[in-house]
């Protein structure tokens, strides 16, 4: 995978910049592509794989990189041209590469908490109601969120290379699989935040969009009304800090499957995921637009 998105940004260099938004406990960098056709655009930051064993993720933000890059989609194109892309198609790749040569549906990071345990759950270790709902503190469950808030260095890092955008940051997407959702905030409680309403038009357009090439339905809500109560995830930091439009996709399918997606599947899952995206930061960009 870096190997390719090596290769890419060596063919489009006007546009494309290989970039390291953090690194991992075993010393691999969390590599991801910056795509900017202007000087001070708004940014749009997508990150994929927090959880290793969610290949349909990373599979989807390598397809969606691709296209904003190649795609002679009239529309595809004016959300490349918009925005400064950020996109990152595995935040943990400890897990990742784990999941290849050890354990295929391995979580969390990968640094050693006890003598039998091993990793945090990155998507629980955000600095946002950390450790109030949703986790568990048996060091080896796949919910343990960690010693303390970012206590993994891939959260550090990570937080640390998005500070410094997070001015001009309009939209974070966090792609995961499996169940077919559109993820608003919060997590950590059933309220909803001040600018729900905002949050949910734009859902609504991003699912309409996601369907679009093959009828594959999302379910919009927030994380803690649809799916579960979980706290420290990575788009409520970002939306408590400032960030107004934050999702998270959970791409297809709804069980049949689940994380063992078949091949076959993974540029349909890919089309969708681009489509949603594409159509999100076009109704962001309306929304922007706006006096």
């Amino acid at each position: 995978m870096y190997t390719w998105m090596e290769g890419l940004v060596k063919r489009f260099p006007a546009v494309a910049t290989l970039v390291k938004g953090g690194w991992s406990t075993e010393g691999r960098h969390i590599l991801g592509v910056r795509i900017a056709h202007a000087a001070d655009l708004p940014v749009i930051y997508v990150e994929a794989g927090i959880h290793g064993r969610e290949w349909a993720s990373s599979s989807a933000a390598t397809y969606i990189l691709d296209q904003l890059l190649t795609s002679a989609d009239p529309a595809v194109a004016q959300a490349a041209r918009s925005f400064e892309w950020h996109i990152f198609p595995s935040v943990n790749p400890d897990a990742h590469e784990y999941t290849h040569t050890t354990d295929r549906l391995w979580r969390k990071s990968r640094k050693p908490t006890t003598t039998l345990c091993t990793g945090a759950d990155l998507n629980r270790n955000f600095p946002v109601s950390w450790g109030t709902v949703g986790v568990s503190w048996d060091f080896c469950s796949d919910l343990f969120p960690g010693t303390r808030a970012a206590s993994e260095v891939e959260t550090r890092t990570r937080m640390a290379y998005m500070e410094d955008l997070l001015p001009r940051m309009k939209a974070f997407v966090a792609l995961h699989s499996f169940g077919q959702f559109l993820l608003l905030p919060w997590g950590f409680t059933p309220a909803e935040p001040r600018d729900h309403q905002g949050l949910v038009a734009v859902a609504s357009k991003t699912a309409e969009a996601f369907a679009r090439p093959h009828g594959t339905p999302l379910t919009i809500g927030s994380i803690a009304k649809v799916l579960y109560p979980a706290s420290g995830a990575s788009m409520d930091w970002a939306h408590s800090r400032g960030v107004p439009f934050t999702y998270t996709f959970e791409l297809r399918d709804r069980g049949n499957y689940g994380f063992l997606l078949p091949a076959s599947e993974i540029l349909p899952a890919s089309e969708e995921a681009l489509a949603g995206v594409v159509g999100m930061a076009d109704a962001v960009l309306q929304r922007l637009a706006k006096p």
